[in-house]
């Protein structure tokens, strides 16, 4: 009992430093390491001297709050070969406390104990403690772990126990959040039996424009009658759902345009990477053929930046064959122009709105290609 209690002392002295000594960042939250360990026995001495040999395994389940402390949940299960294979298996709690930084450092030696309970009848309850380390292996995922410690069992038994495995590192995956639409204030139609609708698809996002006839702008024009004689006044809230593909493909529009390269092709990577089955296939395809043309012809200095530029502009096609860029830009590089086409045009959408105007200049674009005129043209999403 008195080793026991100085096991503990240390390790609450060892602890307390540790966990006042916490980085100003945190850990990858969980790990997950499987030992394979061997023991033999010292108490009783009778039975430690018919019986050296022992082998087992160890699943360790670990929350890491900080670089320098963990807790989790353990597995044990170790056989005695005494002529009758006896097994002894442990559920338990396990402490470690860290004397460097937990995967920082290359080394990372530790202290630790636990309890366990016992699953075998007559076995009874296990308390445990040692030292060990862990080791970098492929960082910051993947160590090697090596301890030696200690195990008292109540039945009498105690055993030394030499523990190596694998061990990884991982926190959950994080779920971005989808950005929502504010609508405008309500507005109140006034009562009439028909009504002329035109909207805009170019920033469907804005709010509508009610007049004394209801007057919203749409990509098509629509007349719709109503066969009703008198509508009571009410007061209607639209509520729109903002695609994010749209959102990022925009963002890179306007990215693009100020020359801001690197983050344009953030921007029109976000917007592919966005699994929205009811967003336009032509922000798909539209951001994918941006790519490519600033690979093509703001990043020439890039190593392979023509390829990349190739690989862009075929997602494109393969989304919409009809998009104009890509099929003009891919020609050119492979070589052949596009039946019916010159190369002094790129076709690259414009941004509309019913309040503001946003035309992206493309002329830029072909800064370093002189020989390649660039104009801005119009090209309206595919219903």
């Amino acid at each position: 009992m008195k080793t026991i209690r100085l096991v503990f002392v240390l390790l609450a002295v060892f602890g307390s430093q540790s966990l006042w000594a916490t980085s100003d960042t945190t850990p990858s939250l969980f790990s997950l390491t499987y030992y394979e360990l061997y023991g033999t026995p010292v108490e009783p001495l009778n039975y430690a001297q018919t019986t050296t040999d022992a082998l087992g395994f160890d699943i360790l389940a670990e929350y890491n709050p900080s670089y320098y402390a963990s807790i989790g949940l353990n597995f044990e299960k170790t056989s005695f070969y005494d002529g009758y294979n006896t097994t002894v298996s442990f559920w338990g709690l396990e402490t470690r406390f860290f004397g460097a930084p937990n995967g920082k450092n290359p080394f990372s030696p530790y202290i630790y104990g636990g309890v366990g309970l016992g699953l075998n009848t007559g076995t009874g309850n296990q308390l445990k403690a040692g030292l060990g380390s862990r080791i970098q292996l492929f960082p910051p995922i993947m160590f090697l772990d090596f301890s030696a410690g200690s195990n008292w069992i109540d039945s009498g038994l105690q055993y030394l126990n030499f523990r190596g495995g694998l061990s990884l590192s991982f926190d959950l995956p994080k779920v971005e959040p989808v950005p929502t639409a504010i609508p405008t204030a309500a507005k109140t139609p006034s009562v009439t039996p028909t009504a002329t609708v035109i909207s805009t698809m170019a920033d469907i996002f804005l709010g509508p424009t009610v007049t004394a006839t209801p007057t919203i702008t749409l990509t098509s024009i629509e007349t719709i009658t109503s066969t009703s004689t008198a509508i009571p006044a009410s007061t209607q809230t639209p509520v729109f759902d903002v695609s994010r593909v749209k959102i990022y493909y925009i963002a890179g529009m306007k990215a693009f345009e100020a020359r801001r390269n690197l983050v344009a092709i953030t921007d029109f990577k976000k917007a592919i990477s966005v699994n929205d089955p009811k967003a336009k296939y032509y922000y798909y395809a539209e951001s994918n053929a941006m790519l490519g043309v600033i690979y093509q012809f703001r990043l020439t200095s890039m190593a392979g930046h023509n390829k990349l530029a190739i690989k862009y502009y075929k997602r494109a096609l393969k989304i919409d064959p009809r998009t104009k860029s890509a099929k003009k830009f891919l020609a050119m590089l492979q070589g052949a122009k596009p039946s019916g086409e010159k190369h002094s045009s790129l076709e690259t959408p414009t941004l509309i709105s019913t309040t503001t105007s946003v035309v992206v200049d493309q002329k830029a674009v072909m800064s370093q290609q002189p020989a390649v005129k660039i104009s801005p043209a119009v090209s309206t999403p595919a219903n």
